[in-house]
């Protein structure tokens, strides 16, 4: 394996991007494709059960995306050393540790979910729908969490184009099981439960997939029989991934919690409430598109600069990723407003949870280019192994200014103040890693963590 040296150019972060966010762009089409359908084969009571598992779903994926962030910065640092070995080390220990969270993530959703569901103070007409929606979708989590592993594994080698072209395969797969199970195409309907089957077999085929090809190419990320001794977790990687993982998992946990919470403000104002706030989880699944991928590629390329021990371009990394997100991000906010009126009523066909749902992309669209900047200082801090304390303010601004914001302004101008707790959380929260990352990371030297 050559050394990697990937140029910290802004075309070159753009090139890594792209991939990125055509992967975000298909994993929301997917996602807007199953609304739609739900829509208008099931009505808004099936778009509000929709909406009403999503957030748990999401929740028991919380922790994979921090052990798979951990993953990913400790193999960019192994490749930009040059050092196969501990490439092998990290992605043995990796799937050792997401195999085993697969399995105890979809075992605890089982039997949580209708608890879960009745706390969230989901529609009583709606609630038996979400809990058989959610029991059917937790089982696609093992094979999720490997092909996610392996995708973000792939991403911290520099490669974001291969993990795209198997979500390709997922998506198919996911769109495909859905609309066979939902319209009953040589089965009997399945109803909402066809979200879940649909997640299954999406998530199975593009893990198999992915595996397969792996093995084909006999990538370095392929461990054969004279590496099984790299699926025993090594202390030495086991520690700064869990160092980076864990409190990523934490923050991504209680982000997740409050989404809980917001969409139990959501749910008293009514079914119309509810199912307009899933459609704009579909909507926001592409503003905040260049704020998550940025966040990832600012990372990559920060700790491969890490791993080659060239600490003094992380700056330029940094500047890249700012320019990426007022380009990327401010087109996909400008396109979010301008088309709002047009897309919306593709899945939503009542008036007032139309009126609603646009109002609130109109109230949080802007807020999601200052999320950007804040997940552009928090990807290069990453890449450095500093994650607790950007991670810790995001949670303290998130449930001592969005969660107390919505429900003190949802009393006093009803659902729109839920809303700008968003914007209010956001901003803050700028503010305080903006000050964090000048004062307590910036001009420090860092080393490779492994």
């Amino acid at each position: 394996m050559e050394k990697a040296a990937l140029s910290l150019s802004t075309r070159a972060m753009l090139l890594f991007l792209l991939p990125m966010l055509l992967s975000n762009i298909t994993n929301g089409v997917s996602s807007t494709l199953q609304a739609i359908m739900v829509g208008q084969r099931l009505g808004v009571e099936g778009l509000a059960a929709l909406a009403a598992f999503l957030p748990l779903f999401y929740l028991l994926m919380s922790f994979l995306f921090g052990f798979t962030s951990g993953s990913s910065v400790l193999v960019a640092q192994a490749y930009g050393k040059g050092e196969v070995p501990k490439v092998k080390a990290v992605t043995g220990t990796g799937v050792t540790v997401v195999f085993l969270l697969g399995w105890a993530m979809a075992s605890l959703g089982y039997a949580t979910m209708p608890y879960l569901l009745r706390v969230m103070g989901t529609p009583p007409h709606v609630y038996h729908d979400a809990v058989a929606a959610a029991r059917t979708a937790v089982w696609c989590l093992p094979p999720f969490f490997l092909f996610f592993l392996y995708s973000a594994l792939l991403r911290g080698l520099g490669d974001s184009r291969t993990p795209f072209t198997f979500l390709l395969v997922n998506v198919a797969g996911i769109t495909g099981a859905t609309a066979i199970a939902l319209f009953g195409l040589g089965i009997p309907s399945q109803g909402i439960r066809s979200v879940g089957w649909g997640y299954g077999v999406g998530d199975t085929l593009a893990f198999l997939s992915i595996f397969l090809w792996l093995r084909k190419r006999g990538h370095v990320l392929w461990l054969d029989r004279k590496d099984l001794r790299y699926f025993w977790p090594r202390r030495e990687i086991l520690l700064p991934m869990l160092r980076i993982g864990l409190p990523t998992a934490l923050q991504n946990t209680l982000v997740a919690l409050s989404e809980m919470a917001i969409l139990g403000m959501v749910n008293r104002f009514g079914a119309s409430a509810t199912a307009a706030f899933g459609a704009y989880w579909q909507v926001s699944n592409y503003i905040q598109m260049p704020a998550i991928s940025l966040t990832v590629a600012v990372s990559v390329f920060g700790a491969q600069a890490v791993g080659a021990g060239r600490i003094q371009e992380l700056e330029k990394v940094v500047r890249s990723g700012l320019v990426l997100n007022f380009t990327v991000g401010g087109l996909l906010v400008a396109l979010a407003y301008l088309l709002a009126p047009i897309y919306l009523p593709w899945f939503l066909t009542e008036s007032e949870a139309l009126a609603i749902a646009l109002r609130l992309i109109w109230i949080t669209g802007w807020s999601y280019l200052l999320f950007g900047i804040s997940g552009v200082l928090t990807g290069i801090m990453r890449a450095t192994g500093v994650v607790f304390w950007p991670s810790a303010i995001s949670v303290l601004v998130i449930w001592l200014v969005e969660i107390p914001v919505a429900y003190g302004l949802s009393r006093l101008i009803g659902i729109d103040g839920v809303w700008w707790g968003y914007a209010a959380a956001f901003t803050v929260g700028l503010l305080l890693i903006g000050l964090y990352y000048r004062y307590a990371w910036q001009g420090k030297t860092y080393q490779a963590l492994i």
